[in-house]
């Protein structure tokens, strides 16, 4: 979660903050896949990469890759909802557009993947 928390936060969005009307906005993961193919050396340089395989109209999944030393280490799927934190429980919400800017920013093609 830090990464993609990271990769809002660099493209100028802080998700998971307080809005004027009292809710909290949430991104939980709804579901969530991840296969090792490796395991780096102690020490290594891992290098995280987030790219964006779909944009619903309140969710997103993104790809997750970790790799370094010129190997994978790690894949991963990971989809998420755009909630907020209202009355004790989370509601699903439309993706607001400067987040639906910064996903298909880091959107790639089925042929990419």
């Amino acid at each position: 979660m830090d990464g993609l928390n990271e990769m809002f936060h660099a493209g100028g969005y802080t998700p998971n903050i307080r809005r004027a009307d009292g809710s909290t906005e949430g991104l939980p993961c709804v579901e969530f896949n991840m296969r090792f193919f490796d395991a780096p050396k102690l020490h290594a340089s891992i290098t995280h990469e987030i790219s964006v395989s779909r944009i619903g109209t309140t969710s997103f999944t993104v790809r997750h890759r970790f790799t370094g030393e010129g190997g994978t280490y790690a894949e991963l799927t990971d989809s998420r909802v755009w909630a907020l934190h209202v009355d004790g429980g989370l509601r699903k919400s439309p993706l607001p557009q400067p987040v639906i800017d910064l996903l298909n920013a880091r959107k790639v093609s089925e042929a990419e993947e």
